[in-house]
């Protein structure tokens, strides 16, 4: 059985990846030792096929996850890794035993190799879940709405739309925020716009920008002291894992519509961002901060940022050394 998750809503498909964790090991009364996590660049065919023919622990039942089949790589051993997916893919269908689930970033079809092209194929048929696109603004607020009342957060609409106008269709932060008003506020209390203006955090914004400025200086010292500062001031990792992610998501988006477009000289930046669905201070800044870069060089950091964010989820590890190794490698 396989099972397929990926788009640029980075929040719903992990969401939806621990939901079925908890089914898969709740329902059908499952060991954790029968769940295992691999990072599949990393496999090479022989591990690979230990990692979905073994069966489980006290159980034939097994559930596998699957990261990066489909990231940017191009050396020979991950192309046959590839190959014997696509070769094998009728028999792990047909295997219900096994629940395989592929996991995805954003895809991009010019950026996949002939091999990969052929699995994505293969998994865009299954007919579990569909692409995880990121909500548009009323969908985000509609999102707000549901997590406010599943947590019992009493909220003005208004003071709620604000918060989704402010930290745009990021769906962890605007999760976190509602996470820190509740905390903030006692249970019986009624939270009005005026509340949310004077305890809302869009000051981490700029501090991400901040970040990502003297990153794209190659400071490293600033770089580096920034991101203390935030972690110092209670920025929990996950938040600016998804924070830098989107930042550079949307200057790497930025570099290639003007790469494509060679538009930089003859549009106004107004129009550029109203094409590419931004706000306006979010594309300027985008704007200032795709100059520094390759566009080579943004695919890197935001694949290293997803990698970290990839590694925080699934093992023991410490973000904040990850992020400062990232600073100090470029």
């Amino acid at each position: 059985m396989i099972i397929f998750l990926y788009g640029g809503d980075a929040y719903r498909i992990q969401q939806k990846l621990t939901l079925l964790k908890e089914k898969f090991i709740s329902v059908r009364s499952q060991s954790k030792l029968n769940l295992s996590t691999f990072d599949l660049p990393k496999l090479n065919i022989n591990e690979l096929r230990v990692a979905l023919l073994s069966k489980g622990l006290f159980s034939e039942k097994r559930m596998t996850i699957l990261h990066n089949a489909l990231t940017k790589k191009s050396n020979e051993l991950f192309r046959k890794t590839i190959a014997h997916l696509v070769e094998n893919y009728s028999l792990l269908q047909k295997d219900q035993k096994n629940i395989i689930i592929f996991q995805e970033g954003e895809i991009k079809l010019k950026d996949l190799g002939t091999e990969q092209k052929k699995l994505f194929s293969l998994l865009k048929r299954e007919k579990f879940y569909p692409e995880f696109r990121p909500l548009t603004k009323a969908q985000a607020k509609k999102w707000a709405q549901d997590y406010a009342e599943k947590k019992k957060i009493k909220i003005e609409k208004r003071a709620l739309d604000y918060i989704v106008d402010s930290l745009g269709n990021d769906l962890w932060a605007v999760k976190n925020e509602l996470d820190k008003i509740k905390c903030s506020f006692k249970p019986t209390t009624k939270i009005s716009l005026e509340k949310i203006k004077t305890t809302i955090n869009t000051q981490p914004e700029e501090n991400i920008w901040n970040l990502i400025e003297a990153f794209g200086q190659r400071d490293k010292k600033q770089a580096s002291k920034l991101l203390i500062d935030q972690i110092e001031a209670g920025m929990g990792t996950d938040y600016m894992i998804s924070m830098l992610a989107y930042q550079y998501r949307t200057i790497l988006r930025v570099k290639s519509y003007l790469e494509r477009k060679k538009r930089e000289n003859f549009s106004s930046s107004q129009a550029m961002a109203k094409e590419l669905g931004l706000h306006p201070y979010v594309f300027q800044k985008a704007l200032n901060q795709q100059k520094k870069y390759d566009l080579s060089e943004l695919k890197d950091v935001y694949r290293n940022l997803l990698e970290i964010d990839i590694l925080k989820k699934t093992r023991q590890i410490n973000a904040e050394i990850l992020l400062n190794l990232l600073i100090l490698k470029n």
